[in-house]
């Protein structure tokens, strides 16, 4: 039992800190692209999560090279790429 109480929070500790490189990388790959990043949201119902075991999936809205806004699914991993998904621009 105590064993139990030491392992989660280091567990949920990790978790946070992929978490937290995972959408670090989100927004590197969109500043990289020479995009202007509006909002990164965790969107762990997002396009593409059904299945999904060892990435996070974000809600982003940026703006492109000719000043359109962006609503796209990036999905990134700690072994894996950054990679988009169903970006359309946001008429609203």
């Amino acid at each position: 039992m105590e064993s139990i109480i030491l392992i989660v929070p280091f567990i949920v500790g990790f978790w946070f800190i992929f978490f937290f490189i995972c959408k670090s990388r989100v927004r590197e790959k969109l500043i990289e692209d020479g995009f202007k990043v509006i909002s990164i949201r965790w969107a762990p119902f997002g396009y593409g999560w059904f299945g999904e075991k060892d990435s996070f999936i974000f809600k982003v809205r940026y703006e492109d090279l000719e000043g359109k806004i962006h609503k796209a699914y990036y999905k990134s991993g700690i072994f894996s790429g950054v990679y988009s998904a169903k970006d359309e621009i946001d008429y609203d």
